[in-house]
């Protein structure tokens, strides 16, 4: 997975998609769980919705950077 993450001219990092890769997954896979990570993947890529659950080859899909602050917040506890 890592071999197919670039950084573009702005400096963001930028996933290129391979046939079969789905969002949660790739979420998953670069930010280390889901939550509020997967939706800050499709805020960041207006459109993604477009090619359904399994997305083709070749799509490059906006890795946002996400605070540990944030990260630390998308869980909730029964207690909270």
């Amino acid at each position: 997975m890592l071999n197919r993450i670039v950084t573009s001219i702005t400096g963001q990092k930028v996933y290129i998609t391979i046939d079969g890769d789905v969002v949660d997954a790739i979420a998953y896979k670069y930010y280390g769980k889901h939550g509020k990570n997967t939706e800050a993947l499709l805020e960041a890529n207006p459109g993604l919705f477009a090619y359904g659950p399994v997305l083709p080859a070749g799509l490059r899909i906006v890795l946002p950077t996400i605070s540990q602050e944030e990260q630390a917040q998308s869980f909730k506890t029964l207690w909270d």
